[in-house]
């Protein structure tokens, strides 16, 4: 059985995004712009969760597989970082495209999401359009995503339909990566992948429930052919191979009878 949340529960964790969100949003508004390293970004997410009251629970996150924790509040990609970027001293530029992940306790409960944003400046003509495109094909893969999630639904067929627009944009998803479960534990069932080599797998596939709280993450890459990627030496930063840029948006949604409800990640910025 997948984690059903209650309504009250749900209640809950929709006050944990809201947090949540004024968080991301302040830093995306304030601290995302050219000459800001990504380890200032990080630091400054890191002290607003503190001053809401949350609970970091990125640093110090351990994976299986992985030999060192996770050592920042927040991931801070910039341009062919696709997931998990550890923050540094990378100076952030006109014209990129920077991933803002951020995850946190509140209140006893975890919530997660992430931003994409094209940064704005004088040197950014060159990059702008590609940043922009990028972002707004993740936010419509979202949006796509949180219009076809309705209760029996197979989570194959939202995919499949996603996976279909974003490639009649002449993009496509990256493989490998996948949304999750959300609840008292920041990793929780179902595994949420936008793609499968074998959707009869075992926890490949799942059919959408009321009570379902799901973290939708799709994650774009430029050009129809698939970007292949590595992860450098820091144990955790993920680039593609060939400089090639991505997009992550990142939405916590509950089902419910008549669709979803969005608990986290409605952009304001």
């Amino acid at each position: 059985m997948l984690p059903i949340k209650s309504p009250d529960q749900i209640d809950t964790l929709a006050a944990a995004g809201r947090v949540l969100d004024t968080i991301i949003e302040d830093v995306i508004l304030r601290e995302v712009r050219p000459g800001r390293t990504t380890a200032e970004v990080a630091q400054r997410t890191h002290e607003l969760i503190l001053a809401r009251k949350g609970e970091p629970v990125l640093r110090g996150y351990q994976q299986a597989g992985i030999p060192v924790p996770f050592p920042a509040s927040a991931c801070v990609c910039v341009n062919e970082e696709v997931v998990h970027a550890v923050p540094s001293t990378r100076i952030i530029r006109p014209g990129d495209i920077v991933t803002v992940d951020v995850a946190m306790r509140y209140r006893g409960w975890c919530i997660d999401t992430a931003w994409s944003v094209a940064v704005p400046g004088e040197a950014a003509a060159t990059n702008a359009g590609r940043a922009a495109r990028l972002q707004a094909a993740a936010a419509k893969a979202v949006a796509l995503t949180r219009d076809l999630a309705r209760p029996g639904t197979r989570w194959s067929t939202i995919a499949c339909r996603v996976q279909q627009a974003v490639a009649a944009e002449g993009l496509h998803l990256l493989h490998g990566y996948c949304g999750h479960g959300v609840g008292e534990a920041l990793h929780e069932a179902p595994r949420v992948s936008y793609t499968s080599k074998d959707w009869t797998l075992p926890g490949e596939d799942f059919t959408l429930w009321p009570g379902m709280v799901l973290c939708i993450e799709p994650i774009i890459g430029e050009g129809i052919e698939k970007a292949q990627t590595m992860t450098l030496d820091d144990h955790w930063t993920v680039i593609t191979t060939d400089a090639r840029w991505t997009a992550h948006e990142e939405q916590c949604i509950a089902i419910t009878r008549e669709g979803c409800r969005v608990l986290a990640g409605s952009a304001q910025y």
